[in-house]
């Protein structure tokens, strides 16, 4: 019997969920300055890795980048206690949703499956703000062809991606030199 686990063309690339279907590939993990709306660290593994697996890395990479975040946002697929403890030796406080089975009885963050959230006014609208912001910086990616994703083997889907967020930290740089501040996110008025 043929193992459908892996890509026969793609040894690296694996199956994972994406949504609420699966997909064979590779995820990239990301982290995101909710001020600016601007990528800050990634990490990309195959699909079938677990995002927990990924976190210290990730935060690692961002506290080269930026000294002394004070607060880290999550989904609830970061939500486990190494992940929590990770972010307190950054010295950061975690904003991260608690799956429904954890903490009963306790008033904490949580998200439900439609995506409405409960816990304190605080959190959640940090937590709210946050999300935003990373998934303003999925939709930029996406233009600039992260979903049109061609190749096969870690290394290059890697490439792939750091040239994506390249693009869009370059239409970044290209507006405040052009002094037009107002259009670092836009990358549809660079689009020639």
């Amino acid at each position: 019997m043929a193992d459908d686990s892996h890509g026969f063309s793609d040894p690296e690339s694996r199956v994972g969920r994406d949504g609420k279907t699966y997909d064979l590939g590779y995820k990239a993990h990301l982290a995101v300055d909710a001020d600016s709306d601007m990528p800050v660290a990634v990490v990309v593994a195959s699909a079938n890795e677990n995002e927990k697996k990924h976190a210290p890395e990730l935060l690692d990479k961002v506290a080269q980048v930026i000294d002394g975040f004070k607060i880290v946002v999550g989904d609830s697929q970061y939500s486990s206690s190494n992940v929590r403890a990770c972010i307190v030796e950054q010295g950061a406080e975690s904003v991260i949703p608690y799956p429904s089975n954890h903490r009963r009885g306790e008033e904490v963050l949580r998200v439900d499956r439609f995506f409405r959230t409960s816990g304190s006014a605080v959190e959640r609208r940090v937590y709210e703000v946050g999300r935003a912001s990373v998934e303003r910086v999925n939709s930029r990616l996406e233009f600039v062809g992260l979903e049109c994703l061609k190749l096969r083997g870690l290394g290059n889907v890697m490439v792939h991606v750091l040239l994506c967020i390249l693009v869009v930290l370059l239409v970044a740089v290209a507006a405040v030199r052009l002094d037009r501040a107002w259009k670092v996110r836009s990358l549809a008025s660079f689009w020639w």
